[in-house]
Order: structure tokens, then sequence, then C-alpha cells
């Protein structure tokens, strides 16, 4: 549902991945690290794991000792960049290994996330 040529569709395929959840990557550089989702993108489809595709970045230091050398100069830190939801797979916390999710409608009418195995999340 794009208002004008220029902007993209909106991704409507829903993550299935949360903030805080426990993620194997499954593909690219970074291949078989494990690590805590720190964020979740669902318009682009992406989230961040901590410790992996990692990048440079520059920070300005933030006053220090007053000395003009060391006011205005830069610092380099690692931060980690977003990653495609499909390449990563949740660790389900019973066997510890990758698993999908599906979406599960208990008889209270509650909808909750569960691994393919049929255990809840």
């Amino acid at each position: 549902m794009a208002h004008s040529k220029r902007e993209k569709p909106v991704n409507r395929t829903p993550l299935n991945i949360k903030t805080g959840d426990d993620v194997v990557v499954l593909s690219g550089a970074s291949k078989g690290k494990t690590g805590k989702v720190l964020s979740t993108n669902p318009r682009q489809a992406k989230v961040t794991v901590e410790g992996v595709n990692m990048v440079k970045d520059r920070q300005r230091n933030a006053g220090g000792d007053g000395r003009a050398s060391t006011v205005g100069a830069m610092q380099e830190i690692q931060v980690p960049m977003a990653i495609h939801r499909s390449k990563v797979a949740l660790i389900d916390p019973a066997t510890q290994k990758a698993t999908r999710v599906k979406m599960v409608t208990g008889k209270d009418g509650v909808r909750t996330r569960a691994t393919t195995s049929g255990d809840a999340i």
C-alpha cells in the first residue's frame, strides 16, 4: 500500500522473532554465531543481534579533560548492524537447536508462539 511510486510496499509478513530471543545465524559471514536479539524492524523485516554483523562506527569524545586535543577527537566503536530475518532462526529452549516458529491459538483464544515441535516459547 505505497502512497507514491517512490515508496516501497510495506512488508506484511510477521517476524515471529521478538526482542530478547536467542537466535542463531543461518547464512552469511557470521554463520553459526548465536546471540540475543537487541531490536527488530518489522517494516524492513530485519533484526539486530548482539555480536553479529559488527561494523566500525565513529563517535565523538564528550568533553574529556578540557584540552583542545581531546575535545573533538573521534573514537572508533563496534556496532551491530541489522540483518534480514530469513538469515536467523530462533533457538529452541528445550533442545538448544535452531527451530521455526508458528502461532498457536489456545482453547481460551489467546495466541502464543510455539516451536514446530509444538512446545510453547
